[in-house]
């Protein structure tokens, strides 16, 4: 344990040239994500192009012990999905999300997977959904209470894409307490459109960059 130092501090956060190096190699996002050689690594284009250049520099972001983002929420719905695919029910513990949100009026699967660029409001916060959430392989190992099961990766893998929650940046900060009101402003169609069209160009970009770095560190 360490205390947060300033955000201009960097010093705990910064990686050195070997690190960022081997940060972004293939065979690291491999293993972070239990990727075989066979398979494609995950679609990264949903990351903000600002995130992938703070992923180039440090460990986390400046300022916050986060993977990313500084909240992260998921829905009672898509922690069943993955428990049914599994064939065991899935203690919300093991993804260790902020809020954890149990829908009145849905029947969806995977009802977070559509929030994307939209906005949330719990209780008194209001908070942009900026991207799903990415799972690596930390969900599948032991901790207190919780044997090793390689089962979850897969499962996530199989039914969701490899993303389970979404990541939200705050807009309006506020108190957010067990059992208060949730609602998601919808997503209009140009800001989709617009979403989608960046998506699909990082995609090709970040899909020639990978392909490359993959076939030359081989």
């Amino acid at each position: 344990m360490t205390a947060l130092p300033p955000a201009e501090n960097t010093s705990l956060h910064r990686l050195n040239r070997d690190q960022r190096a081997d940060a972004m190699s293939p065979a690291s996002l491999r293993a972070a994500f239990g990727v075989s050689e066979s398979e494609k690594l995950p679609d990264l284009s949903m990351v903000r192009v600002s995130d992938l250049v703070t992923f180039a520099r440090y460990s986390t972001p400046p300022g916050m012990f986060v993977d990313l983002a500084p909240v992260h929420v998921m829905t009672k719905n898509s922690l069943a999905t993955i428990g049914a695919e599994v064939g065991s029910e899935m203690d919300v513990r093991r993804f260790r999300p902020n809020v954890l949100l149990a829908l009145d009026d849905s029947d969806q699967d995977l009802p977070e997977s559509r929030w994307t660029g939209a906005q949330l409001v719990v209780g008194d916060v209001v908070l942009d959904v900026t991207m799903p959430t990415i799972r690596c392989v930390m969900p599948s190992r032991a901790q207190p209470g919780f044997e090793v099961n390689r089962q979850i990766t897969r499962a996530v893998a199989t039914r969701a894409e490899r993303c389970l929650g979404v990541y939200c940046w705050v807009e309006r900060g506020g108190s957010v307490r067990v059992g208060d009101r949730a609602g998601v402003q919808p997503v209009t169609a140009p800001q989709r459109f617009v979403a989608d069209a960046a998506r699909r160009a990082k995609r090709l970009t970040f899909g020639l960059m990978t392909g490359a770095v993959d076939r030359l560190s081989r």
